[in-house]
């Protein structure tokens, strides 16, 4: 059986993570959330609202729609469910 890893490349490998985890680790900018290219903080703080508008909305939308199919079909929650708060709220025409 042919070894493919000797111990010098492993020791060059290991040399090269801790390097580069090191640079990682010192770099001028490690804060945990970077500005992403915003031009202050309040715009990124904007945007991040209205991403979290965008994805409660997709959740509105899809409770709606999947609350709806069943209802069509008759299927709902008992009243005495924990979960039956999930379509109260939902009217079928």
């Amino acid at each position: 059986m042919k070894k493919y890893l000797n111990q010098t490349t492993v020791n060059v490998i290991a040399i090269a993570g801790a390097v580069a985890w090191g640079l990682c680790a010192i770099s001028p900018n490690n804060s945990t959330r970077s500005n992403n290219g915003f031009s202050s903080p309040e715009a990124h703080a904007a945007f991040d609202d209205q991403i979290k508008a965008n994805k409660f909305l997709d959740y509105e939308i899809a409770r709606l729609r999947n609350c709806g199919e069943l209802l069509q079909r008759g299927i709902y929650f008992s009243p005495d469910s924990p979960a039956s708060w999930i379509c109260n709220d939902v009217m079928i025409d």
